[in-house]
C-alpha cells in the first residue's frame, strides 16, 4: 500500500512539472504570437503608407498628363485655325548679285 502511494505521488508529481513545462511553452508561444502580430501591424502600416504614396505619384502623373493633353488639344486647334485661314503672302522680284536675273522669293509676314 505504501509503494502504491510512493508511486502515485510519483506519478503526480510527473505529471505537475510536465504541467508546468506545457504552462511555460504556452506562455512563450503567447509572446511570440503578440510580437508576431505587432510586427504584421507594423508592416500593415509601412503597406499602406507606401500605397498611399504611390497613389499620389498616379495622381500626380494623372494630373499632369491631363494638363498635357490638353495642352495638345489646344495646340492642334490653333494649328487648325491657321490653316484654315491662308496667310498673306507677298511676292517681290529681287536683283541678286550673281547676275543670274531674278528671282521670286514669297514672305510670310510674321503673325502676332
Amino acid at each position: 500500500e505504501k509503494e502504491r502511494e510512493e508511486e502515485i505521488q510519483r506519478e503526480k508529481h510527473l505529471f505537475e512539472e510536465e504541467q508546468e513545462k506545457v504552462r511555460q511553452q504556452s506562455e512563450e508561444l503567447q509572446k511570440e504570437k503578440s510580437h508576431l502580430e505587432a510586427e504584421l501591424e507594423k508592416e500593415k502600416l509601412r503597406f499602406v503608407e507606401e500605397l498611399q504614396k504611390e497613389k499620389a505619384r498616379f495622381e500626380e502623373e494623372r494630373r499632369q498628363f491631363e494638363e498635357f493633353r490638353k495642352e495638345k488639344l489646344r495646340l492642334e486647334e490653333v494649328l487648325r485655325d491657321r490653316n484654315r485661314t491662308p496667310p498673306t503672302t507677298t511676292t517681290t522680284t529681287n536683283r541678286t548679285n550673281t547676275g543670274k536675273g531674278t528671282r521670286d522669293r514669297t514672305r510670310t509676314p510674321p503673325t502676332n
